[in-house]
């Protein structure tokens, strides 16, 4: 650029990030409007100093990441804009100093992120919030290149030749979105459904101590079998001679073909920010529906019926049902009392709204990670609130497994019942299925 030019004028759209170098201060005037303000990551790593105005609320993580190691100044005027530009002049901070901040910057989110996330175990943390947040935000666009740990993951899987057992009816339930899809309850659904067109079936999962309520949850309301490979499980069914074995989770183990692939889906979360795992909460990208027969979405809100036509763009021949939970005990409570609720699983809102529509008088709740394995102290603690005021205590079928049994009768559990919209479809389409 000419050193005689003092002032130039840009008359383009998207160009803007070209000229970000030869600048040692940004102003992003989109933020003093109700505009929600502008991305500033890519002035940041050119090393500008940023100047923004009240209005930032698409990027507010982003600003007070930057407000913290004194890279962004908010201007509300003209007056305030041209005092912190007089002062930020004379000081002639160095473009390196600040992008080696973000370089730090990128590097500290990361740590404190990861100590939320871990890739490997992400099942037993607390989901983070960012992760349904439609768009992107800065702990998302830190986290993306590492999701190509998945990609990679996926990609190989993809290529394991794949054995499709003989002698035996395959279901696999399961989803790409972590935690909070409902696949436990409609596999006890399933199970239900084929148990009147079959006698000979059972559900199984691949054991792990860290999903010890599921487990629990499904040999009570199932002919259930477990172990640590789930090849081993179909000899072990094969030998019982069950005729329809129903897996829940499973649908990333890519060494069974199985015979029926169903795929669940929140209605209200459904993917969330789309993004793989860490940087979201997918398993799998959405197009890989194609692989897949049928989606069951639960609890759809109206507002998000055109979801149904997203999934038929990729699979036109796809299966959709949609449905429902239903409080199956609802006469063992006494609605006028007060209730404290706790819970540690994939969708908390789902649980504490149930109640809320079945007119539960909830005072206070006590939000856990899926999977929790509670302490003692925990449940103690949850016991003396509600004793202090004077309410009942509510959790989850799949939660009060894993409460110690001296505390279980001071504690009511929610059953909860899936009710499917079509359901007689749904029926015929499973015994299809099966009868082939």
């Amino acid at each position: 650029m000419p050193k005689n030019i003092d002032i130039l004028l840009i008359n383009s759209f998207g160009k803007t990030n070209l000229f970000f170098k030869y600048s040692s201060h940004v102003f992003l005037g989109g933020s003093l409007i109700n505009h929600g303000g502008q991305n500033p990551i890519e002035p940041a790593i050119s090393g500008c100093n940023i100047l923004h105005g009240p209005n930032i609320q698409n990027f507010k993580e982003i600003y007070q990441y930057l407000k913290k190691n004194k890279i962004s100044n908010k201007v509300n005027n003209k007056n305030q804009l041209t005092k912190t530009l007089t002062k930020l002049f004379s000081e002639n901070k160095k473009s390196n100093y600040i992008k080696k901040k973000i370089m730090l910057l990128g590097k500290d989110i990361l740590e404190k992120t990861y100590k939320q996330i871990n890739i490997w175990k992400f099942m037993f943390l607390r989901k983070p919030k960012f992760w349904d947040q439609k768009r992107l935000n800065f702990i998302s666009l830190i986290l993306f290149p590492f999701t190509i740990v998945i990609i990679i993951n996926n990609f190989l899987l993809a290529r394991f030749e794949k054995t499709k057992p003989k002698k035996i009816f395959t279901i696999c339930v399961g989803n790409i979105y972590v935690g909070g899809t409902g696949k436990t309850p409609l596999t006890i659904k399933l199970y239900q459904i084929i148990k009147k067109i079959s006698k000979n079936v059972v559900t199984a999962k691949k054991f792990n101590k860290n999903h010890i309520d599921e487990i629990k949850l499904l040999k009570k309301n199932s002919n259930f079998i477990t172990n640590s490979n789930r090849h081993k499980l179909i000899s072990i069914a094969l030998k019982k001679k069950v005729k329809v074995i129903i897996f829940d989770d499973g649908l990333q183990d890519r060494s069974i073909n199985y015979n029926l692939k169903i795929i669940c889906f929140d209605g209200t979360s459904w993917i969330g920010n789309g993004q793989l795992l860490p940087a979201g909460p997918m398993r799998e990208k959405l197009d890989s529906l194609k692989k897949y027969d049928c989606v069951v979405l639960k609890n759809l809100p109206k507002k998000n019926k055109n979801l149904i036509n997203k999934i038929r763009i990729i699979n036109k021949d796809i299966k959709i049902f949609t449905s429902k939970y239903m409080v199956k005990n609802i006469d063992k409570f006494n609605l006028k009392k007060n209730y404290v609720i706790f819970a540690g699983i994939g969708n908390f809102n789902d649980f504490k709204n149930l109640l809320k529509n079945n007119n539960f008088k909830i005072i206070y709740n006590f939000n856990f990670p899926d999977h929790h394995k509670y302490k003692l102290e925990e449940i103690s603690k949850i016991i003396e609130y509600a004793k202090i005021k004077n309410a009942k205590i509510l959790t989850t079928e799949k939660d009060y497994v894993k409460i110690p049994k001296n505390f279980q009768n001071k504690i009511q559990k929610v059953q909860i019942e899936v009710k499917l919209n079509r359901f007689n479809e749904f029926r015929k389409f499973i015994k299809q299925s099966i009868n082939g």
